[in-house]
């Protein structure tokens, strides 16, 4: 998608992309509005399909994540060709530790590795809620064992 044809509205998309509020977008982009309705306003510009705000919004954010996404590839790619290099130069030394620690260094990298930390923290959250679901329901039972009880008396 082009540049929106409105000016107006591509200020707008574009604040709105920049993270600055639908209000601050909005007064930014030379909207005359009291700071009361401009929040409303602003967000009946975004939710106006002919306007094509919102979908310029969203382009422009694929376009981020497009660079980002390219950005971490070429320093992942050069960090890898980096432990490559330090892999080969042990192995030529006969350093086996060091050819062991690069080829762990280039499988984490590359997310072949997870540290058990990681999933150990999930299993300790897990346990904390599975405990806190049980002790609920025990008192739940104790209060109405309790409750039965005295209704029995």
């Amino acid at each position: 998608m082009p540049v929106l044809k409105n000016p107006k509205h591509e200020a707008f998309a574009q604040g709105v992309f920049s993270g600055q509020s639908y209000r601050e977008s909005y007064i930014a982009a030379g909207y005359a509005a009291k700071p009361s309705t401009a929040d409303a306003a602003a967000s009946r510009l975004m939710k106006d399909v002919k306007s094509g705000v919102a979908d310029r919004v969203a382009e422009l954010q694929a376009q981020a994540v497009a660079r980002v996404s390219v950005a971490t590839a070429e320093t992942v790619e050069k960090i890898t060709g980096e432990l490559q290099a330090a892999f080969d130069l042990a192995k030529e030394q006969k350093q086996p530790n060091y050819m062991v620690l690069a080829a762990t260094a280039k499988a984490k990298l590359n997310g072949l590795i997870v540290e058990k930390s990681e999933a150990t923290i999930l299993h300790k959250h897990e346990d904390r809620v599975k405990r806190r679901e049980e002790i609920l329901a025990r008192r739940r039972e104790e209060r109405a064992a309790d409750g039965a009880g005295a209704r029995m008396h």
